[in-house]
C-alpha cells in the first residue's frame, strides 16, 4: 500500500472533511492526473466531491486543452434505503450505479 496514495479523512484537519475534495486531489496528484479517473463511493457526498474535484483539477490543468474526467460509481448495497440512494445518484448524474463494488470489473468489461 503506497501511503500518498491513501487518504484518511480522520488524518485530515476538519476543513477537508467531504465534500471537500483536497483528497481526491491529492491522490491524483500522486498518480500523475490520469485522463480518465474513477471514484466509487456509496454517498451523495462521494458524489459532490468527484465533482469538485473534476471541475478544480481542470481549473489548474498544466496544459491548455489537457483534461482530467472523474467518472463517479454510486455503490449502493450496504445503504438502508437502496432505492432512495439510487435515485439520488441518478439525480446527481452518477456515471455508473452499481450494488457492489465487486461488479466494477463486470461493468468495465462491457464499456
Amino acid at each position: 500500500l503506497n501511503g500518498n496514495k491513501s487518504i484518511f479523512l480522520e488524518d485530515e484537519k476538519r476543513r477537508y472533511a467531504k465534500p471537500n475534495p483536497h483528497g481526491l486531489i491529492r491522490v491524483m496528484k500522486c498518480m500523475g492526473f490520469n485522463d480518465h479517473i474513477i471514484y466509487c463511493g456509496d454517498s451523495i457526498e462521494d458524489s459532490i466531491m468527484a465533482k469538485r474535484a473534476e471541475r478544480e483539477i481542470n481549473l489548474t490543468k498544466r496544459k491548455k486543452g489537457e483534461r482530467t474526467k472523474v467518472f463517479f460509481c454510486g455503490v449502493y448495497g450496504c445503504s438502508t434505503n437502496q432505492q432512495e440512494l439510487i435515485k439520488k445518484f441518478k439525480d446527481k448524474n452518477a456515471d455508473f450505479i452499481i450494488k457492489s463494488i465487486n461488479n466494477l470489473p463486470n461493468v468495465l468489461n462491457k464499456v
